[in-house]
């Protein structure tokens, strides 16, 4: 079910994923991730302060690095169980962080002193959106945002390579999750007590079990909309000057078509 772009079953998958989040996505699994974005970030300051603004925060780990690397990061996080995840680690950790709660279709009312620059829309989050005029909006407030020769950095998985192996994929399914197995660069990076692994792949809609070790049946599902090849892309460039686009594949620049996960920097 559909509600104003937003898939019903991720509110409650979010109930289950805001308590495991660090251990299906472990900090080891993000090195790479983690690194691109301290680069990206380093590259905008060039010995000058810049702010961040991280638009999907979930449990801060793409927020921590990046503050603790001495940047002032803002976090956005509509998902109750999300927020109340991310500040009990900043208040662990003794971090400071400015700390919002906007869905994205309504980040319009959000009026900060100063624009950014750098917004941030990582960890495949814009798929969780339905409906082009609900991803439009969003991307559009994310523009808003971004001060004039600032960045948005935002990312998708690789959701044509599904689309195109479907049959392959869905018939490994019972293989590979008896064998504790969901991790692929093409699936869902994931730890080793709880992974992901497609329960069904359409056109429209990707319906990802979460699954646990050990357990024949997922413990909750988590949906996603499958951007296909350009799309993402067409999207952002109803924003962003088409030159001022750089796309990388798994953290190198340019477009492979096998790759896991597709990043892109749009410069205002």
């Amino acid at each position: 079910m559909v509600i104003s772009g937003r898939h019903k079953g991720n509110d409650n998958a979010a109930i289950i994923m805001s308590t495991i989040w660090d251990r299906f996505s472990p900090p080891q699994a993000r090195t790479e991730h983690r690194d691109f974005l301290l680069k990206i970030a380093r590259e905008e300051a060039k010995n000058r302060g810049i702010k961040i603004f991280d638009a999907a925060l979930g449990t801060a780990l793409d927020a921590i690095p990046l503050i603790k690397a001495g940047f002032d990061v803002t976090g956005n996080e509509a998902d109750e169980n999300y927020l109340k995840a991310a500040m009990h680690k900043l208040k662990k950790g003794r971090i400071r962080m400015d700390v919002v709660s906007f869905d994205w279709l309504g980040l319009d009312k959000y009026k900060p002193n100063n624009l950014f620059d750098i917004v941030l829309c990582v960890g495949n989050n814009i798929c969780y959106l339905f409906g082009r005029e609900a991803q439009r909006r969003a991307v559009g407030n994310f523009f808003r945002l971004v001060k004039k020769g600032g960045i948005l950095v935002i990312d998708e998985r690789n959701f044509q390579f599904l689309l195109d192996h479907r049959e392959e994929i869905l018939s490994r399914k019972e293989k590979t999750i008896s064998e504790h197995k969901g991790l692929s660069r093409h699936i869902l990076y994931g730890g080793k007590t709880y992974y992901p692994y497609p329960v069904a792949i359409s056109e429209e809609l990707v319906d990802m079990g979460l699954w646990k070790g050990g357990l024949p049946k997922p413990i909750s599902h988590f949906y996603f909309y499958p951007f296909k090849e350009g799309e993402l892309q067409k999207l952002l460039e109803e924003f962003f000057d088409r030159k001022k686009i750089e796309v990388y594949s798994d953290y190198e620049r340019g477009r492979k078509r096998g790759a896991g996960f597709y990043q892109y920097v749009c410069r205002k």
